[in-house]
């Protein structure tokens, strides 16, 4: 009768099944279905401030298969560096009310200018009939009296119409205020719609546009992955009570906002783009409290690699270091080979 393996040796086979099979999450880049896990071997460490290889991991075919590891190619990126600003959604009630008033101002005004039309063109009449004898005085001292306040009206509603315009502009800036005051503006005329929004942005201090025809981009849940961009419009009038820098007047297109909304601000960064990889994020692991990836250096082969800085990039990180485009990265599974490294660190039950 031939003995049963050691409890250890079966010990040590069930964890490796278990440890290669979890932690498997989609791959964020798409999947290449040919892929059985081999590839070209690749350096273990990069030049220029690159991050060595640690660790590692040797499967065969068939262990690579039962942990649905996905290895996939990094692509390069530009990468344009940003700093956060803050913004709110505003309100267009003031500018609503605004506009009633301007038009019925500007209504009015057409009005007194008919009247004042009506008595000139009635004094100018009398006058030639008075020089001609045959009206009395009278009546062309009513119609110069008719024309005086007619004028007066026509003067007050001019001032009228160009105190509301002012008002508009002390509160809004001028560029606004043509929004919202002169007719046919298609952009106000979306704002009422609610398909798009305007917004205050204040940028922080010392913080210049690289143009002042730069988008934004925006969220409201500060996930710069659902960003939409924010177009200017012009500066704003005041600035932010905090802030104290620059503060400008957006619109976007995001029907999700609403009126007094909070949101996030990514404002590019003068400079030149940088050039680096987008490193998935289902491909980061956490050790010892770094972020790590496993790249394939080999058939069957899989070192673990620091990812020693990043940032923000959509979906993703950007990497501008350490890591270059067409290295072989592990997307999906890469906990099970976190596991697999480890496992003989664990203590045997049995162990003293």
């Amino acid at each position: 009768m031939s003995a049963d393996p050691p409890p250890n040796i079966l010990r040590h086979a069930a964890w490796l099944t278990l440890s290669l099979a979890v932690g498997l999450y989609p791959a964020a880049w798409g999947r290449d279905d040919d892929d059985d896990g081999a590839g070209p071997a690749q350096p273990a460490a990069r030049a220029g401030g690159a991050t060595p290889t640690t660790g590692g991991v040797d499967l065969d075919a068939g262990q690579i298969q039962l942990a649905g590891l996905v290895v996939e190619p990094l692509r390069a990126v530009a990468f344009q560096p940003e700093t956060a600003a803050y913004g709110k959604v505003l309100d267009i009630q003031p500018l609503l009310e605004l506009r009633v008033r301007h038009r019925a101002a500007r209504a009015e005004a057409e009005v007194a200018a008919a009247a004042l039309d009506l008595a000139r063109r009635n004094r100018e009449r009398l006058g030639t009939l008075h020089r001609e004898d045959i009206v009395a005085e009278r009546e062309l001292i009513h119609a110069e009296a008719q024309w005086q306040s007619d004028r007066a009206k026509a003067g007050a509603a001019l001032r009228l119409l160009d105190e509301i315009r002012h008002q508009a502009e002390q509160a809004w800036g001028a560029a606004v205020a043509r929004l919202a005051l002169d007719e046919g503006s298609t952009l106000f005329d979306e704002l009422l719609s609610h398909r798009r929004v305007l917004l205050l942005v204040a940028l922080p201090r010392g913080y210049v546009l690289p143009q002042r025809e730069t988008p934004l981009f925006i969220a409201k849940d500060a996930e710069r992955a659902k960003a939409v961009r924010a177009y200017p419009i012009a500066p704003a009038t005041q600035t932010d009570d905090l802030v104290q820098g620059e503060t400008w007047f957006y619109q976007a297109a995001d029907a999700s906002l609403r009126s007094g909304m909070r949101v996030q601000v990514w404002a590019p960064l003068a400079g030149t783009q940088l050039n680096g990889v987008a490193l998935p994020l289902t491909a980061v692991v956490w050790q010892g409290g770094k972020p790590w990836v496993y790249r394939q250096t080999g058939p069957g082969r899989f070192g673990r690699v620091e990812v020693a800085g990043y940032r923000e990039h959509g979906g993703a990180w950007f990497v501008e270091r350490g890591f270059a485009a067409g290295d072989r990265i592990v997307v999906t599974g890469a906990q099970s080979l976190l596991s697999e490294e480890f496992r003989g660190g664990i203590p045997d039950e049995d162990d003293d």
